[in-house]
């Protein structure tokens, strides 16, 4: 099937029939019924495996499962392999060649579904991060270069006097700031604690008689959090580094990840690596050369400076029979520095992510997870209305909740409020899609609190409000309340 021409063929046409789909509808990947083909599979096998024709008219019967053991050809498998390999080059990736006839069965898919299946979901695993990062309870400190000195014990002493831990880590963000030569960063990390403080104290003087010579004055934002040794200093960086730290990521995958999505989250307290992945539904008995049995979009980012936010698509796909020889095909979709406003990078990252998962939506189709995050699927009320009709009921439903703390105003025109909001959404959480997304409910509410609510002791609410509908309990997001608004 192509477009609107569904086509039936048999196994062995399967090139010319897709060559000609592909023409007649001016480009696209066929979509193949699984279960027309697995019968045309049977029987094939079954003709194939018969050492003379049958005599007469073949009787009518339903056709004959025929078990393939590893290292025999599998028509089903081939033309599955065969489809996900076009959809790839599609795609943009450059997928390898099996070493194996392409459907030829293969085995061991078991280990790499079993730690699959060991995985978090993905809401669980991005909430445990958040709350792994929020208990660090970071601050960020900007004090004049100059101003910075060490102690004999490798501390760095901040212009209050205040005596902090430094982090390894952010030795090279300090001599960045110093402005020390390249490579120094490695030597001061490597020497015992009191030349270490002689070196950043020189460097320090330094810079505070160049800066008062008349150049710009420089500035370092010291990253602190709490620690098992006290607030130590994590990370130097400029004074315009925008905060995109981990927490705030992992929130934003949240927003954006598709129901039944694992997530493998790295964490080291400086950088961070969430995989998301979508594993195949294809049975381990029936796996075969060249299948392609995972997808994900890949995030890392480091909080300490020096880095980008980058985000990847990922697929997997099995080149021999055991599982063991594998291609990683993976193609970067964005690469984003932290500078800006943290509002704007988060936006970015959000259209970064969904183009992310757009370029998989091939695999994660296929393997029947949900692409659509419709807080409105469960809602027996909301079922055959348009987005515009449901909407005023999920506002009100919220408000009755006291899940948004609105002003005491009319309800009706809090909600008109709410809903002229969402419309006004120009990101990937409204534009284009037929259905409402959670991500666009919680865009309106933050843009009500910036842009409609004037009382600034209300906004925090409103904001943390919206940030809690985000946030999973046991690892699932629970439905928005509905209630009809009254007319």
């Amino acid at each position: 099937m192509l477009g609107t021409e569904t086509v039936e063929f048999n196994a062995a046409d399967y090139d010319k029939v897709v060559a000609g789909l592909v023409e007649r509808q001016g480009g696209g990947v066929p979509r193949i019924e699984s279960n027309t083909l697995a019968e045309k599979s049977a029987a094939l096998t079954l003709a194939a495996s018969k050492s003379e024709p049958p005599m007469g008219p073949a009787p009518k019967s339903d056709p004959v499962a025929v078990k393939l053991q590893v290292g025999e050809h599998d028509v089903v498998g081939e033309l599955r392999s065969k489809l996900d390999y076009e959809a790839a080059k599609e795609a943009g990736f450059a997928p390898a060649l099996p070493i194996y006839r392409r459907g030829t069965r293969a085995t061991g898919s078991e280990t790499h579904r079993a730690e699959f299946n060991a995985l978090p979901e993905a809401a669980e695993g991005c909430a445990a991060l958040i709350q792994e990062v929020q208990d660090e309870n970071r601050r960020d400190v900007v004090v004049p270069a100059g101003e910075l000195r060490m102690d004999k014990g490798g501390k760095l002493v901040l212009p209050d006097a205040r005596h902090m831990p430094l982090a390894r880590q952010a030795m090279g963000g300090l001599a960045e700031r110093l402005g020390a030569p390249a490579g120094a960063s490695g030597y001061l990390s490597g020497v015992w604690p009191e030349l270490r403080a002689i070196n950043v104290n020189r460097l320090a003087v330094a810079k505070a008689e160049y800066d008062a010579a008349g150049s710009e004055p420089t500035t370092a934002m010291l990253r602190t959090r709490a620690s098992g040794v006290g607030r130590e200093v994590f990370g130097i960086v400029s004074e315009g580094y925008a905060p995109f730290d981990a927490d705030k990521i992992a929130e934003a995958i949240q927003l954006a990840v598709p129901a039944g999505a694992r997530a493998d989250v790295l964490y080291d307290g400086f950088r961070s690596r969430f995989d998301v992945l979508f594993m195949t539904d294809v049975s381990p008995d029936e796996v075969v050369a060249g299948e392609y049995f995972k997808a994900g979009v890949r995030v890392r980012s480091s909080d300490i400076g020096g880095g980008s936010v980058a985000v990847s698509a990922m697929i997997w796909q099995n080149l021999c029979l055991n599982f063991i020889i594998l291609d990683v095909a993976k193609q970067e979709v964005a690469r984003l520095r932290h500078f800006g406003s943290v509002e704007a990078l988060a936006e970015r990252f959000s259209k970064a992510f969904d183009t992310a998962l757009g370029k998989i939506d091939h695999f994660t189709a296929a393997w029947g997870y949900a692409q659509k995050d419709n807080v409105v699927a469960t809602v027996e009320e909301a079922k055959g209305l348009s987005i515009a009709e449901v909407l005023p009921g999920l506002f009100n439903g919220l408000i009755e909740r006291d899940l948004v703390p609105v002003p005491k105003r009319s309800r009706k025109a809090v909600v008109g409020d709410l809903t002229r909001m969402y419309g006004l959404d120009t990101s990937a959480a409204v534009v284009g899609r037929d259905y409402i997304s959670r991500a666009g409910i919680v865009n309106a509410v933050t843009r009500y609190a910036h842009e409609v609510n004037s009382d600034p002791w209300v906004e925090h609410e409103i904001e943390e409000a919206a940030g809690r509908l985000v946030l999973p309990a046991r690892g699932k997001l629970a439905p928005l309340p509905y209630l009809a608004l009254p007319a």
